[in-house]
């Protein structure tokens, strides 16, 4: 974890940009390695290692960024942080480009004898600005010099880490954004509720036994067509017999259906054929108590019932001498869309406790409202 890797005493910006430093360390020591097998391969035939086998299995195997952190939790990089005063960075990088500015020490030609070796004494860790270069020009600092020679400094610009920090003001856009975005999502939630998705409530027992008085729907009218058995919601204002308040019905017959009831039987002739079929959208649906003849649906017109035929104003109700039962047949583009969706239903149910009738609601997620 974060708290493990930096003991509390980093943060996060802070060790990001430690484990950067230590990641190039290690791919820096990779390729140091890889060369130094490469050339101990070139020309020596009695030698049958694998050059990869050449190459330390921690920078061989390792990715370099795995690698950093597993270093720096095991202790083996040690992070300092420094502060940097933007006044003295200048100075501070001409420091530490003279630093770098140190003699290469080569390797003696082969015809010459080498030098008497002297043996190396352990050097002394530098002080923190002889390496410390210009981070705001790159984040990746150039070789450490203790690399390879015990304990490893990777050292952090606080400066740097400070302007990473949340700015003043912050918190004031923050609280903007979720605004806006609060906004957005609300005006997108009302343009479908108004123009794709819409809200109704059932009112009344016409559509019994499908749908109860009380139950919550979702209509939709996106790239529909109308279809027999389907259960819409239209608002046809031309019509006398309906007030200005939508109407949920079901769709028995289309434009060019012929319909009728006989013995208390819905038939209906779809358009362009021969013979009448048996109309039964819903197990349980009322037995039409009266006949009605043949009726032919006009163009742009559908003929519509409720589930509870008996007790419901719809197509049935052809009564010249009275408005209010005159319905006949509806305009389909008074479709304000179909019922795909209930997700409250109000039941009635017998309660043990007080030994009554009572009407509970309860969320429901029903799509289907016909027979197979």
């Amino acid at each position: 974890t974060i708290q493990e890797l930096t003991k509390d005493e980093y943060n996060r910006y802070e060790l990001a940009l430690a484990t950067a430093k230590c990641a190039r360390l290690i791919t820096n020591e990779y390729v140091r390695q890889r060369e130094a097998a490469e050339k101990a391969a070139t020309g020596n035939k009695e030698t049958d290692r694998n050059l990869v086998n050449m190459i330390t299995k921690e920078y061989r195997d390792e990715k370099a960024v795995k690698n950093a952190i597993n270093k720096i939790h095991a202790g083996e990089y040690k992070i300092v942080r420094e502060e940097i005063v933007e006044e003295e960075e200048t100075a501070e990088v001409e420091e530490a480009e003279d630093v770098d500015k140190s003699p290469e020490i080569t390797e003696a030609p082969e015809d010459e004898t080498p030098a008497e070796e002297i043996p190396e004494e352990e050097p002394k860790i530098p002080e923190k600005k002889s390496y410390i270069r210009d981070i705001n020009k790159s984040d990746v600092a150039e070789e450490n010099p203790t690399e390879g020679r015990g304990e490893h400094i990777i050292t952090i610009d606080r400066t740097r880490v400070k302007d990473k920090e949340i700015p003043e003001g912050r918190l004031i856009d923050t609280v903007f954004e979720a605004v806006e975005l609060f906004t957005f999502a609300v005006l997108i939630i009302m343009l479908l509720l108004s123009f794709v998705f819409r809200h109704t409530t059932v009112s009344g027992p016409s559509m019994l036994p499908t749908f109860n008085d009380g139950d919550r729907l979702i209509t939709s009218n996106l790239f529909y067509q109308p279809k027999r058995g389907d259960v819409v919601v239209f608002d046809d204002r031309s019509n006398e017999a309906y007030d200005d308040t939508p109407i949920i019905k079901r769709i028995v017959g289309l434009e060019g259906d012929v319909v009728k009831i006989e013995g208390g039987i819905i038939m209906v002739k779809e358009n362009g054929e021969d013979e009448f079929k048996i109309v039964n959208y819903v197990e349980g649906m009322d037995i039409p108590l009266r006949d009605m003849e043949e009726v032919t649906v006009g163009k742009g017109e559908m003929f519509v019932m409720g589930d509870n035929v008996n007790n419901s104003l719809d197509s049935t109700d052809r009564d010249e001498n009275d408005p209010t039962r005159n319905v006949g047949n509806i305009k389909t583009d008074s479709i304000i869309g179909k019922v795909i969706l209930r997700f409250y239903t109000v039941e009635t149910v017998f309660s043990e406790e007080t030994q009554e009738w009572v009407t509970k609601g309860r969320i429901v997620f029903d799509t289907k409202f016909t027979l197979e």
